[in-house]
């Protein structure tokens, strides 16, 4: 590629009035050094026009070549109205190569949300976008089923009941092969509710997001699937947490939708602007998150104090799966992490230690957590010894110790 070798000279001091003495000697160099200058301009532009030709040139060519690259693997660009079947590879306008989840007619792979088409070539950068964790409900250490209100079942799930709702929620597997569904996700999570509850009752399957400072002032996507028993809404919806003491301080209700289901399953996208914490007070007992609420059942005195939707007392079955919250108006595809990174990011929260110890008579045992955890946990023995648990320890840092007496 031609290099610029013209340089531009520099002009001599310039006249002032505020050097009389020398304004005319100045003046007739400076004047006398502008025709050189226009011509030293003149020929440094023409010798930029003739890389700049050069660097156009150079760029159709690699364009060509990376088409001509791209044909030679068998993948070419993507034609409207044209049927392309699952497994299908082509490359769409921005340039990046998508394959076919699922056969369709007319879905511009750039603009589909995920349904019919997977980038295979597009990274993500800064971190995970999925702000939730356990969207494809894969971990289930606390059980695969529960009907008390909190955490039981899908980790980092809270399943929430009130006043005299009641409810079963359920670990379900999907057919292997199913189509309905893309990205072949294992399981689902299915809430059953066989009692909607009186005015002050509730059914909510919610994620609580660690930080507030999560998303704050930002416009979020919230993505899902979901079907039901028979046609009815839920209501979906966000809100704010500052600390275990502020309940007046909370945000709730923040971009509040009812969705439509149906039996089959599809798919949704909520879209919400999460207000600013300008001028709010996070407390210091590290319980403050951003939180995501799917409504099942929600009582007339509810919906009012919590400025939610209206959805009235309902039963039935409601299953969710696949669920994604990112930053932006626009649903992207699911994003699928390895299984190990979402154990790992669930074991901040909860873990199961399983220890098995020799026919001692007494025993101090050291185990440490697999991943540090969000804060000081408490401890519970999960299963019996054949013994006295004397001392449950909760040391610094990473470790416990266990005591007990056989």
């Amino acid at each position: 590629m031609t290099t610029i070798t013209q340089t531009i000279s520099s002009l001599s001091t310039p006249p002032s009035k505020s050097d009389p003495t020398n304004f005319d000697d100045r003046a007739d160099a400076f004047l006398a050094e502008l025709p050189d200058l226009a011509d030293e301009i003149n020929a440094w532009a023409t010798e930029a026009n003739t890389v700049a030709g050069e660097v156009s040139d150079g760029a159709s060519t690699a364009t060509t070549q990376a088409a001509a690259a791209v044909a030679a693997v068998g993948i070419s660009a993507w034609v409207d109205s044209t049927t392309y079947a699952a497994g299908d590879t082509v490359y769409g306008t921005d340039g990046h190569s998508y394959r076919a989840v699922q056969a369709n007619t007319d879905v511009d792979p750039v603009s589909d949300s995920g349904a019919y088409w997977t980038c295979l070539t597009k990274p993500y950068s800064g971190g995970f976008k999925n702000k939730l964790i356990n969207g494809n409900f894969d971990i289930w250490q606390r059980g695969t089923e529960q009907t008390a209100s909190g955490y039981g079942s899908a980790d980092r799930w809270i399943n929430h009941h009130e006043g005299t709702a009641t409810k079963t929620v359920s670990r379900q597997e999907f057919t292997v092969g199913q189509t309905e569904v893309p990205n072949n996700p294992k399981y689902f999570l299915r809430t059953v509710v066989s009692n909607g509850g009186d005015t002050d009752s509730e059914v909510v399957c919610a994620q609580r997001i660690e930080d507030v400072r999560t998303c704050a002032g930002k416009t979020v996507t919230c993505s899902f699937y979901a079907r039901t028993d028979s046609a009815k809404d839920i209501a979906v919806d966000f809100g704010q947490r500052f600390s275990m003491d502020s309940e007046d301080d909370r945000v709730t209700a923040i971009g509040t939708q009812a969705v439509s289901l149906t039996t089959e399953w599809q798919k949704f996208t909520i879209t919400a602007d999460i207000p600013s914490i300008s001028g709010k007070t996070i407390g210091t007992d590290g319980y403050n998150y951003l939180v995501l609420n799917f409504r099942f059942s929600v009582g007339a005195t509810i919906s009012t104090t919590l400025g939610s939707y209206a959805l009235g007392n309902q039963t039935g079955t409601f299953d969710i799966a696949q669920v994604q919250l990112e930053e932006g108006s626009v649903a992207t595809n699911f994003e699928q992490r390895h299984i190990g990174q979402e154990l790992a990011l669930c074991q901040r929260y909860f873990e199961i230690i399983r220890y098995v110890t020799g026919n001692t008579v007494s025993s101090v045992v050291c185990l440490y957590y697999k991943v540090i955890k969000r804060d000081k946990p408490s401890v519970t023995l999960a299963c019996d010894l054949e013994g006295t648990a004397d001392t449950i320890i909760q040391e610094a840092g990473n470790a416990l110790s266990i005591c007990y007496t056989i």
